[in-house]
């Protein structure tokens, strides 16, 4: 009976929240995205950045954007949960995209530690273009955890969201790699 109450009611609809515009932040400020730090720091184009070659081409044409990443939350995340681009064109579908490399060392860098800091080059394999951006935005995202049936199974469904927006300037490296 309870239970015919309740979906009389609308309360088995799922409540999905309204979409948000991503916050405007500003290049080396730090974002607070829920479940990590992200401090944009600088972006460049150029090919073949950090010897990153997308499917063995000698010549990959590469959006490189250097950042400083914190994961806060309680469990290792995948760098691409954390950040993405909005409105850049020929971006390359590609398993590899983005890529991401330590700053330090140019080790891999695919997951993020808890509680360890990384200075990270993410790299985005890009078609080659006849005129490289001035500026690219890209965004940080949060999680949205909610629960998937009901709270006592433990089940929770995690979407992304962007819900922070840097604006960065691109050095044009593209005549020096």
């Amino acid at each position: 009976m309870a239970a015919g109450v309740t979906a009389a009611l609308g309360g088995f609809d799922q409540v999905v929240p309204p979409p948000v515009d991503p916050i405007p932040v500003a290049v080396g400020e730090q974002f607070d995205g829920g479940f990590w730090l992200v401090t944009i720091e600088s972006a460049e184009i150029g090919f073949n950045l950090r010897d990153f070659q997308d499917s063995g081409e000698d010549r990959t044409l590469v959006l490189q954007v250097n950042a400083r990443v914190e994961v806060t939350d309680d469990r290792t995340r995948r760098l691409s949960e954390v950040l993405d681009l909005d409105g850049v064109d020929g971006v390359r579908e590609s398993i590899l995209n983005p890529t991401g490399v330590s700053l330090r060392d140019n080790s891999p860098v695919d997951t993020l530690q808890p509680g360890l800091p990384v200075q990270v080059a993410v790299l985005w394999a890009l078609d080659a273009r006849p005129t490289v951006p001035d500026s690219v935005t890209v965004l940080v995202n949060s999680l949205i955890r909610r629960d998937e049936f009901f709270e006592f199974t433990g089940n929770t469904i995690e979407a992304e969201e962007p819900s922070g927006s840097i604006t960065v300037p691109v050095q044009d490296r593209t005549g020096t790699t």
